[in-house]
């Protein structure tokens, strides 16, 4: 494994953020290694702050990650970006 990586840290070592859900208003907790999560009370995708985006480019990120994690990020990455579109379309 690669170490020092300041931009792998969050996705390393995850943090909860906490966020209110834009259709209920729960707190609903989204850890920092992900790049969303459904509300637990209705279901609404709730966004993070702070996708991890180094996963993204960095070409030691699957070895510094393990295959099982950086897989599951590059998913739901796909999903993120989606729903971020989606986002921009309704907003126009």
């Amino acid at each position: 494994m690669l170490s020092g990586c300041p931009g792998a840290d969050k996705i390393k070592n995850p943090v909860p953020v906490y966020k209110n859900c834009p259709q209920c208003g729960w707190e609903v907790e989204v850890w920092s290694d992900e790049f969303y999560t459904k509300c637990p009370k209705c279901g609404e995708i709730v966004l993070g702050d702070n996708p991890p985006s180094s996963v993204e480019w960095c070409q030691h990120a699957r070895e510094c990650l393990g295959s099982r994690k950086y897989n599951r990020l590059m998913e739901e990455k796909k999903v993120y970006d989606r729903l971020i579109q989606k986002e921009t379309e309704v907003e126009e």
